[in-house]
């Protein structure tokens, strides 16, 4: 419209050509020129200022070789207007549009009269740039982190074309604006579970995710969890808790490949649809009623529709039974040979087993977990495996009692162990190995005794198979290589209760107890005799080593006040001493153990193993402003005879000899909960280490050393019941004290106390 106007104002200075175009008037005539010699010089030179249009003036004393012109006059390029403007031969106004920076603009078409600047443009302050920022004179670019309100934003650094999305209490002009779908007054209003919006982490309306309650049958989902039911299947919640039948389950919430078996009476079309694994003419069939029918020959086994007996079940034929072995109506098999028939059958749950007394009931040798022989056990049990993982297992046997169980994963009566447990005091024992699908494993059970006590029959196994929510080698955990590292000390006699690493991955281990004190390389080699060099005495070498950075503590035996704690270096070993370091009162009601530290503190726990006292939790400060330092009694709990000792930001744990239980302790109540049981802890000192693997301050996996030269894991530390597996074996006969670990490279080191070597484990 501006530069219309001005084309109306100057209509009287314009002519137009035949064609419509506007032409610039003709110069007026001033007659011929010549020079001196009177030779035509040409159109005479312009006179800017003589209020006449020569020479290559556009306009009057304006264009070409004069000032621009102003808008309104004719022009033959941009350069002949003020503007810079020159549209169909006259000079028009400038205008925030015209894509040229005049008038009062700083940038093109930007600043002054016109719109604010984006970033690039030139600029003179910052309010005359979109982004409120002026730098070195121009404009820098509005972004969703600049911490102001620009571009498109409807409230600071979100809303509009660009920015996230506001949250609740911010700005916004429509919905989309706002994290939670909803804009209400000009105001975003924050995202709730009952809001009838999909936002958060909702997989569906108000439901789902891990704010909002779980989603009912029908709706969207990602994981089980976002369920009511537990059960997403491609993106949805299946309705196998509806009462109803639907979907493609054969009968009511049951069947099909969804939902679950089910129980006898519902309809089904294969046998996998039934929990019996039985679909007879539509039916799930009768064979875990707890009654004798159908053509059962005993209760829920037997006859053309369920499994066979076990033995002493009743039976006519010999397919009745499970070991195919039917007389004179009874399903026999001895259960102590690999013959057909004879090994029992093992399936998942808890299971009676029943066996037939026969000439090795009364076995007192020839079985171990030393050097096993698999000759004359006196029941023979077999089980194969349906998921790649581990089986816990564990079985009842009268107290007081010696019972060896071997597990073998070769044919039957061929091998030597594959996982051993044998106890004496316990009613119950207990297992755990790893499996793989299809594999066949055969246990070997035997009571040794004595000659006159038979293993007890019938006897309670229950077998599980488990999937570990971790596997060694996979997630930064420690794997199950194991490399043997040759030392010095091969043929040397000497006590060992501790084994400790530094914190250097190309650093040294410490190994000895309460005589003798070495230090080895990690990689093996020389040991050096510390134990006079740090002028330490008999009592002050025992039962423990800690490291905290270049320092080297040695944990005293005794049991008075003083004298338990002692630092033996401070620089890694480039100097040694014998340095007092705590004292403790009151007096701890044991000798320590164990001692771990956590960069500010060292730790310890005593060794209490009577009813009476209870094990207790000291801290010293590692930055005391002078030593000895005062120790301090952090706690105390009821669990005895704990020798390990590992912390996180939220637990101790420890291992514990009483029920061989690896326990946590709450750093703030001290609560305690026992984590595992199945790991034998009867030695005079049991490792564990803490495996912190996303450096978050919370522990992810424990590591513990076994009575015997074995090492185990435990994970899912922060779930109800964790998960414990087996590590690493490395042989040996005789009990094994230590086991060290270096964070740094996720590397376990175990010494073997017959060869005198460092098991390395990676």
């Amino acid at each position: 419209m501006r530069r219309a106007s001005f084309l109306l104002a100057f209509s009287a200075l314009i002519t137009t050509a035949c064609d419509g175009e506007p032409v610039i008037p003709p110069l007026p005539d001033r007659g011929p020129m010549t020079l001196d010699a009177g030779v035509d010089a040409g159109p005479p030179e312009p006179v800017c200022d003589d209020g006449v249009r020569a020479g290559d003036e556009t306009g009057i004393d304006c264009g070409g070789s004069c000032p621009a012109c102003e808008p309104g006059n004719p022009c033959r390029e941009a350069q002949d207007c003020s503007s810079g403007v020159c549209e169909r031969s006259f000079c028009l106004v400038a205008s925030c549009t015209d894509g040229v920076r005049n008038g009062s603009e700083t940038g093109t078409d930007c600043g002054g009269d016109c719109a604010l600047c984006p970033g690039g443009e030139t600029c003179t302050s910052n309010d005359e740039c979109l982004s409120g920022r002026c730098r070195g004179g121009e404009c820098a670019a509005s972004s969703c982190e600049d911490g102001r309100q620009n571009g498109s934003e409807t409230d600071i650094d979100c809303g509009g074309d660009m920015c996230p999305q506001c949250a609740g209490g911010l700005s916004c002009l429509d919905r989309d604006d706002c994290v939670s779908g909803i804009c209400a007054a000009g105001e975003c209003t924050s995202p709730a579970c009952n809001d009838r919006r999909q936002n958060q982490d909702e997989t569906s309306v108000d439901c789902g995710g891990s704010i909002c309650p779980a989603c009912r049958d029908g709706l969207a989902c990602n994981i089980d969890v976002d369920c009511e039911n537990m059960r997403c299947i491609s993106g949805g919640c299946v309705s196998c808790m509806d009462r109803v039948r639907n979907a493609d389950e054969t009968g009511v919430d049951c069947g099909g490949p969804t939902c679950g078996a089910c129980v006898d009476g519902q309809t089904c079309v294969a046998d996998a649809d039934c929990l019996n694994g039985s679909c007879l003419d539509g039916l799930c069939v009768s064979c875990m009623d707890g009654e004798l029918n159908q053509d059962e020959t005993d209760i829920d086994c037997g006859g053309s529709l369920c499994a066979g007996c076990l033995i002493g079940g009743a039976c006519t034929v010999d397919a009745d039974c499970a070991s195919e072995d039917c007389q004179m109506g009874q399903c026999r098999g001895r259960g102590d040979t690999c013959a057909p028939g004879d090994v029992i059958v093992l399936t998942t749950g808890t299971q009676t087993v029943n066996w037939v007394a026969s000439r090795n009931d009364y076995l007192t040798a020839g079985v171990s977990c030393t050097g096993t022989s698999i000759d004359g056990p006196d029941v023979v049990m077999q089980y194969t495996a349906t998921v790649d993982g581990f089986v816990s297992w564990e079985m009842t046997k009268p107290a007081s009692t010696r019972y060896v169980v071997v597990v073998s994963d070769a044919p039957c009566g061929t091998t030597a162990e594959l996982s051993c447990v044998t106890d004496y005091s316990p009613t119950v024992l207990r297992g755990q190995f790893p499996v793989t699908t299809g594999t066949t494993y055969t246990f070997y059970v035997a009571d040794t005794t004595s000659g006159t006590m038979p293993l007890v029959n019938p006897f309670d196994f229950t077998l599980n198979e488990v999937v570990p929510p971790c596997a060694p080698g996979s997630g930064g955990m420690v794997g199950t290589t194991v490399t043997r590292l040759s030392t010095s000390l091969s043929g040397t006699s000497f006590s060992e209760y501790y084994l400790v690493a530094d914190d250097s991955p190309t650093g040294y281990l410490y190994v000895g107890g309460s005589s003798n004190t070495y230090r080895i390389p990690k990689v093996g080699g020389m040991a050096e005799d510390i134990e006079a060099l740090a002028s330490l005495r008999f009592s002050e070498q025992g039962y423990e080593l800690a490291g905290a950075g270049s320092e080297v503590f040695t944990v005293d035996s005794t049991s008075s006040s003083t004298g338990r704690l002692y630092r033996i270096t401070s620089d890694g070993g480039a100097t040694w001493t014998r340095q007092d370091y705590a004292t403790f009162s009151p007096t701890p009601g044991d000798d320590f153990r164990s001692a771990v530290s956590d960069g500010t503190d060292l730790y310890l726990i005593t060794h209490e193993f009577t009813t009476t006292v209870s094990t207790e939790i000291w801290r010293v400060p590692l930055a005391a402003p002078s030593v000895p330092a005062t120790a301090t009694l952090v706690g105390s709990i009821p669990h005895r005879y704990c020798t390990g000792l590992a912390l996180d930001t939220r637990y101790f744990y420890t291992a514990c000899q009483t029920g061989d239980e690896v326990v946590r302790v709450d750093r703030t109540t001290f609560a305690t909960e026992v984590m595992s049981g199945l790991i034998d802890l009867s030695s005079t000192r049991n490792a564990v280490h803490a495996h912190d693997l996303d450096t978050d301050g919370v522990a992810d996996v424990l590591y513990v050393n076994s009575a015997t030269e074995a090492a185990h894991f435990i994970c899912g530390l922060d779930t109800a019941a964790p998960f414990t597996g087996p590590l690493v074996s490395w042989g040996g006969s005789t009990s094994n004290y230590g086991l060290a670990f270096d964070a740094a490279s996720a590397t376990l080191y175990g010494w073997d106390d017959d060869t005198r070597e460092i098991i390395q484990i990676r």
